[in-house]
């Protein structure tokens, strides 16, 4: 029996899914693929380069994720756009939104971060699927090691041959991260067209999935202060109904912990939400094992 473990998106929520994979392994649970969204995409990475759960909770509370952040926005680039605000009000024929950039966060420093680290440990023998979504042909493009069996026209298909790079398009959360040009594609965060990749798992031969969706909810919040938080907030509420849709269709073990309150710039809360992951899933082994042998 092939078991496959769906991670999806949630950015810093996203430090659940090492809890969810550390539970599995402490109970003996097989990992046989992998398939991740956006910060599900990081895990998924990581642990198909070799980091165990135990290895990548050592790495969350090591890493300051805040020193990865590369801003695109300069002093020099506001005074240009403003000075084309100006122009433009006195009937010159400039356009200010072409100069500002498609994104605030580059995702350069965490890309090779990343592939610092995937150099430090072996790549496991498991197939593995990272998504993202192609902005000119809106279609979900998946970035696998395997054969995926009755693709949908909706999905492009391509061969995985930089990993980092590809987990840097999944990551791309329109208008906050510049998107990836691949090919002929712009990619950007793989939860716009996607959000719970369960059914890559199936398709290329799972058995059973595990799916873990770190926006099945949403709490109420008052506290939107900020460009990040506006952007963030409307795309969670567009993936959480896309995702019952989506997961809807298909048969899996759904584990679901509760960081709905985890916000994009809370990177000390990493911590917490390993443990919030690792006790759901502890908590749950009765139901998952069960799952597994029906």
């Amino acid at each position: 029996m092939k078991i496959g473990l769906a991670l999806g998106s949630g950015g810093l929520k996203g430090a659940a899914h090492i809890g969810v994979i550390k539970a599995l392994e402490d109970a003996n649970i097989p990992i046989d693929m992998i398939a991740g969204t956006s910060a599900g995409s990081v895990i998924s990475s990581l642990y198909y380069s070799g980091f165990n759960g135990t290895d990548l909770e050592a790495l969350a509370k090591e890493v300051d994720l805040e020193s990865y952040v590369d801003y695109t926005l300069s002093l020099s680039n506001i005074i240009i756009f403003l000075s084309a605000v100006f122009l433009r009000k006195l009937s010159f024929n400039v356009t200010p939104t072409k100069i500002l950039p498609k994104g605030l966060v580059r995702g350069k420093l965490f890309e090779d971060y990343l592939n610092t680290l995937f150099k430090q440990k072996n790549c496991k023998n498991i197939p593995i699927f990272i998504t993202s979504t192609d902005l000119h042909s809106a279609k979900q493009v998946v970035f696998t090691n395997a054969s995926i069996n009755k693709t949908a026209p909706s999905t492009n298909i391509e061969p995985l041959s930089d990993l980092a790079n590809h987990v840097r398009a999944s990551i791309a959360i329109p208008g906050v991260f510049m998107p990836v040009c691949y090919k002929d594609k712009l990619l950007v965060d793989g939860g716009v067209s996607n959000n719970v990749p369960a059914d890559l798992l199936y398709k290329a031969g799972a058995d059973k999935v595990i799916a873990v969706n770190l926006q099945s909810s949403l709490h109420k919040d008052n506290s939107i202060d900020t460009i990040f938080e506006t952007m963030t907030r409307s795309i969670d509420i567009l993936m959480v109904n896309n995702t019952k849709l989506r997961l809807s269709r298909y048969e899996y073990y759904l584990i679901s912990p509760n960081v709905s309150d985890v916000k994009l710039n809370d990177f000390n809360k990493l911590h917490e939400c390993i443990e919030v992951g690792y006790s759901i899933t502890q908590q749950a082994l009765p139901k998952i094992k069960a799952y597994l042998k029906s």
